[in-house]
């Protein structure tokens, strides 16, 4: 490879990474807009770790901003009086923000979009044969009647 095809590349990853921000993530359009293809930038990450760390700092960066974004939606702006009361919303607080920001952080309080359940050995089903999963069907089925 030549100096100069070094230096281009090196360019053109560096505006790819000023841009892609401004170009909201559409990696696509960001590379057009850079004059390279789509598998170009592929490569890029799959073979330069640099490039890649630098990629994945920006998209962690884009990401704690969301948070940010959604956790002010969640909270909504208070509107108060001078005696520091609440009186009512500049901005309400946004049901799905926060409903959105408990499923991400809140999993293990059962906010989460399912929830696991942890049996005991004794009452795990998971590998027993057809036949013993039907007796074992029989025998709630039984309970119940």
């Amino acid at each position: 490879m030549s100096y100069v095809k070094d230096e281009v590349r090196k360019e053109k990853k560096e505006k790819l990474l000023i841009l892609l921000p401004k170009m909201r993530f559409h990696i696509s359009n960001t590379c057009k807009k850079i004059g390279i293809h789509r598998n170009t930038f592929s490569n890029w990450m799959k073979s330069d770790k640099e490039f890649k760390g630098r990629y994945e700092e920006i998209k962690q960066s884009k990401i704690d901003d969301s948070e940010e974004r959604l956790y002010l939606l969640s909270q909504g702006i208070p509107k108060i009086d001078e005696s520091g009361k609440l009186i009512g919303w500049e901005v309400k607080p946004h049901f799905g923000a926060l409903v959105t920001q408990l499923k991400a952080q809140a999993k293990e309080r059962g906010y989460g979009d399912y929830s696991i359940i942890k049996d005991d050995d004794e009452n795990d089903t998971r590998n027993l044969t057809d036949s013993e999963l039907i007796a074992e069907m029989e025998n709630i089925r039984n309970r119940f009647t």
